[in-house]
């Protein structure tokens, strides 16, 4: 009898770890797919970012041509300024790299916050 119960026990042993790694499988299945969601978003705000940004400096540099007749000046004052605030970017992060690094670990807490702690709440 008592042979009995420990087959049972064991039977149910068996399917409760089943069931446990299944549970864990979909859990991070679930997590997976809210990073993936996250970095699609981030993708594509920068995108938006990107292709906003190209325009107004092309609209700056027709406007800069349009004001001085020429057909490439303003093309190259927009590429110099960018250029100039590209090495101010560059020059600043090695500078004052503590304020950048707090800016990103301050976003990198809220996207895991998003990420891994939802996925607690239970309906």
């Amino acid at each position: 009898m008592n042979f009995l119960r420990f087959d049972k026990l064991i039977g149910n042993l068996s399917k409760y770890a089943e069931v446990k790694y299944q549970l864990t499988k979909i859990e991070a299945e679930e997590k997976l797919a809210k990073g993936t969601f996250i970095l699609g978003e981030i993708v594509v705000y920068l995108a938006l970012f990107g292709v906003f940004t190209l325009f107004i400096n092309l609209a700056i540099a027709f406007y800069i041509n349009s004001l001085y007749q020429t057909n490439y000046l303003g093309f190259v004052m927009v590429a110099f300024f960018q250029v100039v605030l590209f090495f101010l970017l560059r020059i600043s992060l090695w500078l004052f790299p503590q304020p950048f690094l707090l800016l990103i670990k301050s976003l990198l807490k809220r996207f895991e916050r998003k990420v891994f702690h939802d996925s607690k709440k239970l309906p």
